[in-house]
């Protein structure tokens, strides 16, 4: 019970951060001083690639936590390991963050400079939803590339110390 208790919490404290991140990069990548007023405005195009920066992130994190959750439903009912269980999912959670954040704006920095002769910054701040949807399938695509190999780097980089399973009295 206390397990999954602390996993719908860290789902709800995680959800709104990992919101936060991606409106500050989605702004500073198109260069747009205020994505807020963009967004008020109705500008598609920015909501797209928000929204998919959004997903991918998300799909990039489902990959770190899921094993993460599994893991704290064991350790929760034992405290003696729960602040080691959580130091090593938080440490595992930033570098995730991070190369997503890293992965996904080098993807539409790779995208603008193969474009030489179109300024996409300039044309989703117009609101070019043709524009905005391309964008945001190619943060899709590098999310999903970037899922499967995140869990295995993140395993190799930060890894979990071995647990012993609670064994549950019949």
């Amino acid at each position: 019970m206390m397990g999954t208790l602390l996993v719908v919490v860290l789902g709800l404290v995680l959800a709104p951060l990992v919101g936060l991140l991606v409106f500050k990069t989605v702004g500073y990548i198109l260069q747009m001083e205020d994505v807020g007023a963009a967004l008020r405005d109705g500008n598609r195009a920015v909501a797209l690639i928000m929204a998919a920066c959004v997903l991918a992130n998300g799909l990039v994190l489902r990959e770190v936590l899921q094993p993460s959750w599994n893991a704290l439903m064991y350790v929760a009912n034992d405290t003696s390991g729960l602040i080691d269980w959580l130091s090593i999912l938080g440490m595992q959670l930033v570098v995730a963050q991070v190369g997503a954040l890293l992965g996904m704006a080098s993807m539409l920095v790779i995208f603008s400079s193969l474009t030489s002769d179109l300024d996409e910054r300039a044309e989703v701040a117009k609101g070019a939803d043709a524009l905005g949807l391309v964008l945001a399938s190619g943060v899709l695509l590098s999310g999903l590339l970037m899922a499967d190999a995140v869990a295995p780097l993140l395993d190799a980089l930060v890894p979990y110390p071995d647990a012993q399973l609670i064994e549950l009295a019949e």
